[in-house]
C-alpha cells in the first residue's frame, strides 16, 4: 500500500486530474488494501477529490 499511496500525492501532479484518472487511482488504492487501516487512505483520497468527481456513482 505504501508504494501505491505515494503515487496519489496531489503535490506531485503536474496536470489537472481528470475523472478517469481519479477513478483509476481510487480503484488502485482500493485493490491495494492489505489491512484495515489502509482503508483510511482510500477514504481520505475519495474525500479529497473534486466535488464533481465525488458525486459520480462509481466513487
Amino acid at each position: 500500500m505504501h508504494a501505491t499511496r505515494a503515487g496519489t500525492d496531489r503535490e506531485q501532479w503536474s496536470t489537472p486530474a481528470t475523472y478517469p484518472i481519479a477513478l483509476a487511482l481510487l480503484l488502485l488504492l482500493r485493490d491495494s488494501v492489505e489491512k484495515t487501516t489502509d482503508w483510511h487512505t482510500v477514504i481520505d483520497f475519495a474525500a479529497g477529490l473534486l466535488k464533481k468527481f465525488r458525486n459520480e456513482r462509481e466513487i
